[in-house]
């Protein structure tokens, strides 16, 4: 009897994984074409998937499912970087996407601003557009610092010098 309820524990299990692995698939047939091309795109660049095991091909997937889910409600930010090793390279895209996410936000916040000031603004501390948007963008910036990067892929590249550096992307899908 123990060992028929360990066996069913275990085919329970394998379903339930089979189960969850199906809702993790991209379900636009678009979006699966356009991860298609992006995962050979990066192979073929000799991209690798920075600090983890899991291989590119089902990283890029992981992204892609995130970003479908996220739908209307996030937005891509981007960080890059070329350094000497692989740590200084991964600084310098976390620094470059916070600041690319700043003046993003400043210059897309604008109009959200004005809103803000005209119809929501009675009681709060905010009396100024420059003040709002300082609010906004700090509050953004703080919110990305806590943030892992949905995708960070790396390689191996030569500059113009012929000096070998390492080349950084990471990618933040940023909810709004």
């Amino acid at each position: 009897m123990k060992i028929k309820t360990k066996i069913l524990a275990l085919v329970m299990g394998l379903l339930c994984c089979t189960f969850v692995q199906a809702q993790n698939a991209i379900a636009d047939k678009n979006l699966q074409k356009e991860c298609k091309k992006t995962q050979k795109l990066l192979k073929k660049g000799g991209w690798k998937v920075y600090a983890s095991t899991q291989s590119l091909e089902s990283a890029v997937e992981k992204y892609y499912v995130e970003m479908e889910a996220g739908g209307d409600s996030v937005i891509l930010v981007m960080g890059q970087s070329r350094a000497g090793n692989e740590n200084m390279a991964m600084s310098k895209a976390m620094a470059n996407a916070l600041s690319l996410s700043a003046g993003m936000i400043e210059t897309n916040v604008s109009s959200v601003t004005n809103m803000i000031i005209a119809n929501i603004n009675e009681g709060k501390d905010i009396h100024s557009k420059s003040e709002s948007d300082t609010h906004i963008i700090t509050h953004i910036c703080q919110t990305m610092k806590g943030m892992k990067p949905s995708l960070r892929i790396y390689r191996r590249i030569t500059d113009d010098k012929g000096k070998e550096v390492v080349e950084m992307n990471l990618f933040y899908l940023v909810r709004l």
